[in-house]
This record gives C-alpha cells, sequence and structure tokens, in this order.
C-alpha cells in the first residue's frame, strides 16, 4: 500500500514539475523573444540607471541570451534543474531590480511592457516561488525515488 501511496505522489509532484517548467519556459521564450527584437529599446532602458548604464550595450544582449539558456535548460529534463536554478536567480535579480527602482520603467519584454509595477512585482514574485518550489520537490522527489530505488521497494522511470 505504501509504494502505492509513493508512486501516486511521485506523479502529482512530476505532474507539478512538468506543468511550472511549462509556465516558466513560455515566459522566458517570450520575453527573450521580445528581448531580441526590441534590443535598442532594452539597452535605452538600462541606460537610465546608473549601475547599469556602462553596461548596457554589454546587458541588452546578455539578458535575451540568458533567458534563451534558461529555456533550453528547462525543456531537457536532463538539465532541468540547472534551468530551475537559473530561474530562480533570473527572478529575483528582477525582484530586487523592482523594488530597487519604483518609480522608473520596467519594460523588460513581451507582457511586462503592458502591466504597471504592481502586477509586474506579483507575477515576479510568482514566477520566483514556482521557481523555488519546483527545486524543492525537484530535489525531494528525486532525492526519494533514490532511496526506494536503493531499498528495492520501488523504481521510477
Amino acid at each position: 500500500m505504501e509504494n502505492i501511496i509513493t508512486v501516486r505522489n511521485y506523479r502529482k509532484k512530476r505532474i507539478f514539475i512538468e506543468i511550472a517548467a511549462a509556465i516558466l519556459l513560455l515566459f522566458f521564450a517570450h520575453t527573450a523573444i521580445d528581448n531580441f527584437l526590441n534590443r535598442l529599446s532594452l539597452r535605452n532602458l538600462l541606460r537610465i540607471l546608473p549601475i547599469t548604464y556602462n553596461k548596457a550595450d554589454f546587458l541588452s544582449w546578455a539578458i535575451p541570451i540568458i533567458k534563451s539558456i534558461t529555456v533550453l535548460l528547462l525543456f531537457f529534463p536532463r538539465t532541468r534543474i540547472s534551468g530551475i536554478i537559473l530561474s530562480i536567480i533570473i527572478t529575483m535579480i528582477f525582484t530586487g531590480y523592482l523594488l530597487y527602482t519604483p518609480r522608473l520603467p520596467h519594460e523588460f519584454g513581451g507582457i511586462l511592457n503592458y502591466i504597471n509595477f504592481t502586477q509586474h512585482l506579483i507575477l515576479i514574485s510568482f514566477l520566483s516561488i514556482l521557481s523555488i518550489s519546483m527545486f524543492i520537490l525537484n530535489r525531494n522527489t528525486l532525492n526519494n525515488v533514490d532511496k526506494k530505488a536503493n531499498n528495492g521497494t520501488a523504481i521510477f522511470t
């Protein structure tokens, strides 16, 4: 009976991780494409802040490239944990940027260009929480599967 419950919990966690990965993947793909298409606008936005002014040209390329790498990492199950870690880092940096510059424009691509500060903060916070939850669930799920497999009670593929 315990194995059946474990399998059900495992499947629920895997489904959550897959759905969350799809949400993050779509978000980062959407904003990366928009950043590539509107790179000059992103560069001008980055020139507003003293902290990014001297690095605006570099960052206007680096941001969409890093988002694209995140998309690729999230897409493949073998690299998903790296994509999750990268998405945590990105969302935390953007959350910090939002809190540091509440009165400046926050047009970082796609849907982010059309929402206000509060909505932006809620969205980025949600994505941060989603990323952290995925990381925790993914580690716990993999650890439990490894323990069960080592004990010979269950093997998941």
